[in-house]
């Protein structure tokens, strides 16, 4: 039998080569039994925690651009080069990647913020894009939103400015 330490070095080799990080796709019904149907975007730690796939590794798949929706809520000094921390992924590309591949940003932004709702409260925004109340203050702050509910246009400008395929 071998030492603890080797068996854990040979069951992550393993599990690595068994299981390539990206290909474990969530199916959807998983997905949104593990993540309420109210947040549409999530952050890296969470797919970590999802999938098994480490940070730097989810980096690398919006690099390559394997993770297609991802948007950087970063407002760094170098928010060019996000922290992986500061992304937010569409729930819904991991549910279905195949299905959502070929969509605009457009029909993105429409699935995250839908078409009914003229106005978001700050709880609701925080909710569905996974960020704290501190987080939305600093996009107040450098977006220029007034405090109180947001108007949806202002949430889509948003949200197409600050998405990775923009290089952001």
């Amino acid at each position: 039998m071998p030492e603890p330490s080797n068996a854990i070095s040979t069951w992550q080799t393993e599990r690595q080569e068994v299981i390539p990080p990206m290909e474990i796709i969530l199916h959807e019904q998983i997905c949104r039994r593990l993540i309420s149907s109210r947040v549409y975007l999530i952050n890296a730690a969470t797919i970590s925690a999802l999938t098994g796939c480490g940070i730097f590794e989810i980096k690398k798949h919006v690099e390559s651009g394997e993770l297609l929706w991802a948007f950087n809520f970063s407002f760094s000094q170098n928010s060019a080069e996000p922290r992986v921390h500061a992304l937010r992924f569409w729930v819904e590309e991991l549910a279905k990647p195949v299905a959502v591949k070929d969509f605009t940003v457009e029909q993105v932004v429409q699935k995250v913020l839908g078409t009914m709702q003229a106005n978001f409260s700050p709880g609701d925004i925080c909710r569905r894009f996974c960020i704290s109340k501190v987080q939305l203050g600093q996009i107040r702050r450098k977006w220029d939103l007034p405090l109180g509910k947001i108007r949806r246009e202002s949430l889509a400008d948003f949200l197409k400015a600050r998405w990775t395929g923009n290089n952001n």
